[in-house]
């Protein structure tokens, strides 16, 4: 077995390994990327809503609205935060605004407050559902090894001198 071969076997398996990590992240930083972008569109929608119509939905509600953004961005739905949270954001950027009047800000922030609570109190009394386990890593692990076989497949079989049993007429 001549070395050169061998350690261009191995710089191929390299290569392609590192390729496969490299495609994989920019297509997870691609998703990352819709997902900060639906939040902040709810974001907008939920402070909107609140500031013109005095709207603040449950949490029912708010799911049906990341439902539709998570078909219309295509990500999935553990790249969100949870529903609550979006309520929380909404009491923060009401609390950080400055050019709304004293009086108002104070009843949507009692309005935000006391949903808030309400919907915490809903969920604590409702029973866990289990959460489904993120597949990710295992599928990345996976790939990866099945790359490094391929790899050292596609190395190793030319080096393999296959012989084909065959009978010898003179001997018989």
């Amino acid at each position: 077995m001549d070395v050169s071969s061998l350690l261009l076997g191995l710089f191929g398996i390299i290569v392609s390994v590192v390729t496969f990590i490299f495609t994989y992240k920019q297509t997870i930083g691609a998703r990352v990327e819709r997902a900060k972008n639906v939040v902040n569109e709810v974001n907008k929608i939920l402070y909107r809503n609140l500031i013109l119509e005095k709207f603040i939905p449950t949490l029912e509600e708010l799911n049906r609205i990341l439902s539709s953004k998570i078909l219309e961005h295509k990500i999935k739905e553990s790249d969100l935060p949870a529903e609550i949270d979006f309520l929380n954001t909404l009491y923060t950027r009401l609390v950080e605004d400055e050019l709304i009047d004293i009086r108002r800000k104070n009843k949507l922030i009692l309005k935000i407050d006391e949903k808030i609570k309400t919907e915490i109190k809903k969920l604590l009394s409702e029973e866990p559902v289990e959460e489904k386990k993120e597949k990710e890593e295992t599928f990345f692990f996976i790939t990866a090894l099945i790359s490094i076989f391929v790899g050292m497949l596609s190395f190793l079989i030319p080096l393999y001198n296959f012989k084909i049993p065959s009978f010898d007429i003179n001997k018989v």
